[in-house]
C-alpha cells in the first residue's frame, strides 16, 4: 500500500512545474519545440511527420487515464488514502 502511495505521488509530481532548473522535456522534443516556435504546427508535421503527433496524443492519453480514471478508482476502492 505504501508503494502505491509513493508511486501515485511520484506520478503527480512529474507534471508539476519545478522551475527552469529541472526539465522533463526529452532532448528530441527540444528540437521540435524550436521548429514549432519558428514554423508553427505545419512545420512540425513536415519535419516530424504524423509519428510525432501520434506520440503526443498517446502521452496525453496515458497521462490523463492515470490521473482522471485510475487514481480516483483506487481512491474509491480504498487502495490508496
Amino acid at each position: 500500500m505504501n508503494l502505491l502511495i509513493i508511486l501515485s505521488l511520484f506520478l503527480l509530481c512529474l507534471y508539476q512545474d519545478f522551475g527552469k532548473r529541472f526539465s522533463f522535456i526529452p532532448d528530441f522534443m527540444k528540437g521540435y519545440t524550436a521548429i514549432y516556435k519558428k514554423e508553427g504546427f505545419k512545420g512540425i508535421v513536415k519535419k516530424g511527420g504524423w509519428k510525432i503527433l501520434f506520440y503526443f496524443f498517446m502521452f496525453y492519453l496515458i497521462r490523463d487515464t492515470i490521473i482522471y480514471i485510475l487514481l480516483p478508482y483506487l481512491v474509491v476502492k480504498g487502495v490508496i488514502f
